[in-house]
């Protein structure tokens, strides 16, 4: 797989320079107190997850919550600095046409957004008001087909970090980008596609407290 180390050109011994000041602080702070909300999608169920647009369907089967050509969110966890993990893959059925987006963004305005493709195929989007949109693309950065492929993401201020499959994948900072509201969309490009995903062991940690140089 085709995996950038870094946004930044400065090598350290432990990583990208972004990991050392600016992620791994936060993931040792939040490694000790637990999320402010998660979800496993256990045989109790999962109340709470809404659909925003959808022309499918959303439903917790075996432990994992399956959404077929639909956007799905939670009212409870907008917030503009967070730290949030999840595992996501797709279900057997799936157009290969089809997507996974994670958009999150400030409400009532154009969304970022982590895309990954049924190919493993993946990219990054800010909105950056009326100059539209900043694009990275990285061709086979993450697991493609049925694999599972792990999320975690740092936002706070204008700082930005992901992580894919526990390997630091992207850093960026810029005044502009302002980060809200998560939606998670299963998305298919035509009236005869099907694009289902399956969500598992999902975490969030409200940051907004942290002191981060």
């Amino acid at each position: 797989m085709n995996i950038p180390d870094s946004v930044t050109p400065e090598p350290s011994a432990s990583g990208p320079v972004w990991v050392s000041n600016f992620a791994k602080p936060i993931l040792d702070v939040i490694a000790s107190r637990p999320p402010d909300f998660q979800d496993d999608f256990g045989s109790a169920g999962s109340a709470g997850w809404k659909e925003d647009f959808c022309t499918g369907s959303m439903e917790i089967v075996d432990g994992e919550l399956f959404f077929t050509n639909c956007r799905i969110y939670r009212s409870n966890i907008d917030w503009s600095d967070f730290a949030l993990e999840f595992d996501i893959r797709y279900v057997e059925g799936t157009t290969p046409s089809s997507y996974f987006s994670f958009h999150f963004r400030d409400i009532g305005n154009a969304g970022h957004s982590i895309t990954i493709s049924i190919n493993g195929d993946v990219r990054i989007a800010f909105a950056d008001g009326a100059k539209g949109f900043n694009e990275v693309s990285f061709e086979g950065g993450a697991l493609p087909a049925n694999q599972t492929n792990h999320i975690l993401l740092i936002t706070k201020g204008s700082r930005f970090a992901f992580y894919l499959n526990g390997k630091p994948f992207y850093y960026t900072e810029n005044d502009v980008y302002r980060y809200g509201r998560c939606v998670f969309y299963a998305e298919n490009p035509g009236s005869n596609a099907q694009a289902i995903l399956a969500m598992d062991n999902f975490k969030i940690w409200d940051i907004s407290d942290l002191e981060i140089p």
